[in-house]
């Protein structure tokens, strides 16, 4: 059979929506702004993989008909921007059963529900892969996730193959105020002695070979350029 290969640019994105709107931060408890879905009504790349792989992509549930050759096999999502993609990592974590702890104020009980939205069956997550590129600065830089996969569950220690994050660290001032009053100057020469000590692109690109090769689930830290 011939095999063929789709890239799909969409912006925006709508990463910051998830399953259930707004998605909470692990530093929530103490700034509850941290739980939003940013500027996203509609997570417009997770709808969209959603309803490739389930019109066209394989099934394996004989309720569902007999099987039949697919035309999309896998869907992998590379989320490239200055923020993490927490909605579209969360709807990713959706595709197996686990747990979810509901945002509520550190000094009250905890409360957990079972979440689990597949797409087409509970196959799904054999054919999906995520990957935010972003920049990860704690709960001082929105939306305060993004160091590794999140979740708390035991269950979603089987996303490691599927959820890589891999956060860029900041250079330059560590206060977000002390960066605000670099100079024009003074940040092109960030960029400018950085771009000698690492080539960021191939680097990139050695982590998810890597993956690839290994099925490991790869989580670093890399310099980011000042914005």
């Amino acid at each position: 059979m011939y095999r063929r290969n789709a890239f799909c640019v969409i912006r925006p994105p709508g990463h910051h929506a998830g399953p259930n709107g707004c998605v909470p931060s692990k530093g929530y408890h103490s700034r509850p702004d941290n739980c939003s879905c940013g500027f996203c009504l509609l997570n417009n790349v997770a709808i969209a993989a959603a309803y490739a792989l389930y019109n066209y992509g394989p099934q394996r549930n004989p309720w569902l008909g007999s099987p039949s050759p697919p035309i999309i096999q896998r869907i992998a999502i590379i989320d490239f921007d200055i923020h993490h993609g927490n909605g579209t990592e969360a709807i990713i974590r959706n595709l197996i059963h686990h747990k979810e702890r509901y945002p509520l104020p550190s000094s009250w009980h905890s409360i957990e529900y079972d979440s689990y939205r597949p797409w087409r069956e509970e196959n799904d997550l054999e054919n999906v892969f995520f990957s935010s590129i972003h920049l990860y600065d704690g709960d001082d830089f929105y939306p305060g996730s993004g160091k590794g996969p999140s979740g708390e569950s035991i269950e979603l220690e089987e996303l490691n193959d599927t959820i890589v994050n891999i956060p860029l660290s900041i250079i330059g001032p560590p206060s977000v105020l002390g960066r605000e009053k670099l100079s024009a100057k003074t940040k092109k020469e960030y960029h400018v002695s950085l771009s000698f000590t690492v080539n960021f692109m191939y680097r990139v690109y050695l982590i998810y070979l890597s993956y690839l090769r290994k099925g490991l689930r790869p989580c670093i830290e890399m310099p980011s350029p000042v914005s």
